[in-house]
């Protein structure tokens, strides 16, 4: 990279693996579930607090807290399958058992908020981008029986590999 700075968004995480081994980067961040070499060094440095949301109008058919089997019935809107949330949500969706095949998938999480707000179907996003929806009646939060694993921001690097410029981030 010789000290060059690109910025890669909306990369999916096979992408970005093959261009740690191509020796094309040498650090990234990456949302969890990550799968590396070992020859990478990972620093958790946020932790995402993912949550189910539906649309204010199913609030009469839903009541929380609730199972993700229960709600397999519903319409689901979630990213496509290549994206590294959408493996994780699979994950969970098979260590309970259930059958989540969305009416939509989407190339982008800041799209996922505005179709449950069109009333489209149910969703998993991060809280932050829900709150100000949740607050104005436009969705609603279910609390799940099956908490979600934790879900976190990581920042990938080769090993002994870090940056002045981004060590603070890290500590």
């Amino acid at each position: 990279m010789n000290g060059e700075i690109e910025q890669m968004s909306n990369i999916v995480i096979s992408a970005r693996k093959a261009l740690f081994d191509n020796k094309e980067i040498d650090f990234a961040f990456v949302t969890t579930p990550v799968n590396f070499k070992d020859d990478k060094e990972i620093y958790y440095v946020y932790e995402l607090n993912n949550v189910l949301i539906a649309p204010s109008s199913y609030k009469n058919k839903i009541k929380s807290p609730t199972s993700i089997k229960k709600l397999a019935k519903y319409p689901f809107v979630l990213l496509n399958g290549s994206m590294q949330f959408r493996e994780h949500l699979n994950d969970y969706f098979r260590k309970n058992s259930v059958q989540i095949n969305p009416v939509y998938e989407l190339d982008s999480s800041s799209n996922l908020l505005e179709f449950v707000k069109n009333d489209c179907g149910l969703t998993f996003i991060p809280i932050e981008m829900a709150m100000d929806a949740v607050w104005e009646d436009k969705c609603f939060i279910i609390d799940l029986e099956e908490k979600l694993p934790a879900r976190y921001i990581t920042f990938v690097s080769k090993k002994k590999v870090i940056h002045s410029n981004i060590q603070h981030l890290i500590k």
